[in-house]
This record gives structure tokens, C-alpha cells and sequence, in this order.
């Protein structure tokens, strides 16, 4: 699993950097090839956004997007919509 992280005008820390792997890791366990997956994160206006793709398997890359106040609650929302995604590519 290939991880990578994007930062803009966004404060990040070594939390924030584990709770990403940790998430990615749900993404690995449904795939046995290797994955890519990127993490991009920026702000727009008040809110922080989040943006995950993920490639690496025999299909199209996927994109998921989430919107919200705190960091940590956008990484789960991203987290769930990319989920249900590689579900449905999955089945």
C-alpha cells in the first residue's frame, strides 16, 4: 500500500498523519494488489475539505470527497464514502 499526503493551507501532526493510515489500512483489506491512495486536504472558507483517490486494482480510479468544520470528522466522512465505493467495485 502506497500512501501519500497533501497539505494545503492546512496544519497537519503526527495524529492526524497515523489516523490516515490507520483509515487507508480498511481500504488495503478489501484488495489483495497493492494500493495507491492519496490524501488531499485544503481549505475553503470556514471549512476543511478532504479528498481521496484510490488506484492500484483492475478498474477505474476513485475519488471521494467530503466537506466539514474539524479534520478528524472529514477524514471519516471521506473514509465511509470511498469505503462503500470499493464495496460496490468489489461485488
Amino acid at each position: 500500500m502506497s500512501i501519500q499526503t497533501t497539505f494545503k493551507n492546512v496544519k497537519s501532526g503526527p495524529e492526524v498523519l497515523e489516523r490516515i493510515e490507520r483509515k487507508s489500512e480498511k481500504f488495503q483489506r478489501l484488495f489483495s494488489k497493492k494500493l495507491n491512495i492519496q490524501w488531499l486536504f485544503w481549505k475553503e472558507k470556514e471549512d476543511l475539505c478532504s479528498e481521496v483517490r484510490v488506484s492500484g486494482y483492475h478498474g477505474p480510479v476513485l475519488f471521494a470527497k467530503a466537506q466539514g468544520e474539524n479534520l478528524y470528522k472529514v477524514i471519516d466522512l471521506a473514509t465511509e464514502k470511498m469505503k462503500a465505493q470499493l464495496v460496490k467495485v468489489k461485488a
